[in-house]
């Protein structure tokens, strides 16, 4: 039976006239906002959205770059009492998800109620984990052999009944399914995640993927029968001027305003996401010396804007790309490659000096960064191989080593680099360059 969508969302909270309001609840970085909502009127993102659930039947895909808005949008649209959340960067298997949605659902798992179990369980659960209690004579072997098969059967009786309990509880609480950053679940946990979630979309289940563009259609991927359940909601490139609404709603509520010139430079420095937009706009709120909201009006300036960005670098995104210039653990000598600047470094440090090079851009063709490479070395580049070769180690430390906190995806089908991480970007373009003394 279909469960009715009405499209409810939270209600929306009013700024408290205070001047005690502090400056960390306006402009809200990592987090979801209350005062620099940007309700972006010109898309058709929400009513799409509604319509997707109502509809039922199918698997709904946010689609949109790191730090995009995808989880603020989605958390605006389904207040917290509607949904269930699971972080892809969180759970290893399928089995993680259903235990994470019964635990968040206070069910109880069938693991759970056999916690208790008979001796000769007991030694059906060693024999199926390898351990031959009875080891040494042949009738112990064959007990053992029996005991392992009742224990597999076991096993997946558990694991169904897992299944059928976490999707028994979403569907009669009403619960719509989300989960955020689905391609991080390794691929064929995707797939045995998508198989068993095909059936009870059609008894009214409701599941929603948050996917960086690339991997928008990663469920078809996981799963062929998919194709035609999957409603693709694509989060707009954010304009400069939605940009500027972050920072013109933040200021007003802070009784501080800056020049046009101020928040369009701003805005051109964030990449298209709001997240980074919240980050500059609290930095220059800080050297401002703005704190909390002004009694009486203030004005912010910015006297030196080079210094300024500098000084809004990530800590962070630095360790990203200086375990992304190191490389994969080796004991293998890299070439050295000069560059035009008399600089040197390895094919590593000669890719991501080349992403940085051409703006960096966020998503660039294979020629594109090769035509990077011979403007910034000395000799000729790489061979394709080579360059090929160091791509996919990077894209795989990025996913390794930082998840969510990835930097660089390379799409190896259609021959194509991302920048999925817009503060990554970003110190691309205003730090130290990437394997330098300096970094």
């Amino acid at each position: 039976m279909a469960i009715p969508f009405s499209g409810r969302r939270p209600p929306k909270q009013i700024a408290k006239e205070s001047p005690q309001l502090p400056l960390r609840d306006v402009f809200v970085v990592g987090g979801t906002p209350t005062y620099t909502y940007v309700n972006r009127t010109e898309t058709d993102m929400e009513s799409r959205f509604i319509d997707a659930l109502d509809d039922g039947n199918k698997i709904i895909t946010i689609s949109g770059p790191t730090k995009s808005g995808k989880t603020v949008f989605c958390k605006k649209m389904l207040a917290e009492d509607q949904r269930v959340w699971i972080s892809g960067g969180t759970v290893s298997t399928a089995d993680d998800v259903w235990t994470a949605i019964v635990h968040k659902l206070d069910g109880a798992t069938a693991r759970q109620s056999e916690a208790y179990v008979s001796e000769e369980d007991s030694s059906e659960f060693a024999a199926e984990a390898g351990i031959n209690i009875l080891a040494g004579s042949a009738k112990g072997e064959k007990r053992s052999k029996r005991a392992a098969q009742r224990g597999a059967a076991k096993t997946k009786f558990r694991v169904s009944s897992l299944v059928h309990e976490a999707i028994d509880l979403l569907v009669t609480s009403g619960s719509t399914l989300v989960i955020d950053d689905f391609h991080y679940i390794p691929e064929p946990e995707r797939v045995r995640l998508v198989r068993a979630l095909k059936a009870p979309l059609e008894e009214g289940l409701r599941v929603v993927f948050l996917c960086v563009p690339h991997r928008a259609i990663e469920p078809i991927r996981a799963e062929r029968d998919m194709q035609g359940r999957i409603e693709v909601i694509a989060v707009p490139p954010w304009t400069n001027s939605e940009l500027g609404e972050i920072a013109k709603k933040g200021f007003a509520t802070l009784n501080v305003a800056a020049e046009d010139r101020v928040l369009e430079g701003l805005a051109l420095e964030s990449f298209g996401s709001p997240h980074l937009m919240q980050e500059f706009c609290r930095h220059l709120c800080r050297v401002n010396s703005v704190r909390n909201r002004q009694l009486l009006s203030k004005a912010l300036t910015l006297r030196d804007r080079d210094e300024f960005f500098r000084r809004a670098l990530d800590s962070s995104a630095q360790d990203v790309l200086g375990s992304l210039a190191a490389g994969p653990t080796s004991s293998r000598k890299r070439i050295q490659r000069s560059f035009v600047n008399g600089e040197s470094g390895d094919t590593y440090v000669a890719v991501l000096r080349a992403i940085a090079n051409t703006g960096p851009k966020t998503k660039l063709t294979y020629n594109e960064l090769r035509e990077s490479l011979r403007d910034i070395l000395a000799d000729e580049p790489p061979a394709a191989h080579e360059i090929t070769r160091v791509l996919e180690k990077i894209s795989d430390i990025s996913r390794q080593r930082f998840g969510e906190r990835g930097a660089i995806d390379f799409e190896e089908t259609h021959k194509t680099i991302h920048v999925v991480d817009p503060f990554v970007a970003f110190y691309m373009r205003w730090g130290p360059p990437i394997g330098g003394d300096d970094e």
